[in-house]
């Protein structure tokens, strides 16, 4: 009867820990296409199936941090930092104090970019930026507007951003699909 036992339970053991590796499979794939509202969901399923690893953690935090999602950013980075601060490099701490600041925790923020800066190498120039200054986000939010935003007939109904000059030209990048092999959209946008 414990030989039963025993078998069914490593049995259903491996059927979770496979099926987690799949998910974890899948969230990478999906990852890897920029569907990051899709791969967030993959990620937290396998979290919540028992893989609690550091690679989880920042795969789910990147997942909504690369999609805007401040919130949930900073829960899976939060997570990430409270099991793993030791090990956690220098790009997670400011991940996740970026996290902070977008849901409005800025004098928190402002204490993790002191330690992301401390650990941060020091060629890496957004560390001197948070090791010295002493200016918040407030700061800048009261600085009087400088420039006047307007839509230019050259615009697309896409994305249009980065103009500079070249030679005796304005260039700048657009989301317009050139390509001719193969079509990518983003999920979130439906843009090329």
């Amino acid at each position: 009867m414990k030989n039963s036992i025993t078998i069914i339970i490593v049995l259903v053991f491996g059927i979770n820990l496979t099926n987690a590796q799949k998910k974890y499979k899948r969230a990478e794939e999906l990852f890897a296409k920029m569907w990051y509202v899709e791969a967030a969901a993959e990620y937290e399923s396998v979290y919540y199936e028992g893989d609690r690893s550091k690679e989880v953690l920042q795969k789910a935090g990147d997942a909504y941090y690369f999609n805007t999602d401040m919130v949930n950013a900073h829960k899976w980075y939060d997570r990430l930092v409270s099991q793993y601060l030791q090990d956690v490099s220098e790009e997670y701490l400011f991940r996740y104090a970026h996290s902070l600041e977008g849901i409005g925790e800025y004098k928190l923020a402002k204490r993790w970019m002191k330690i992301f800066s401390k650990k941060a190498e020091k060629d890496d120039p957004r560390a001197n930026k948070y090791d010295q200054t002493e200016i918040t986000i407030e700061d800048i939010l009261d600085i009087e507007p400088q420039f006047i935003l307007k839509n230019l007939s050259i615009n697309t109904k896409y994305s249009d951003f980065g103009p500079m000059y070249y030679k005796d030209s304005l260039v700048y990048a657009s989301a317009i699909d050139s390509s001719y092999f193969h079509e990518r959209k983003y999920r979130w946008n439906e843009q090329p």
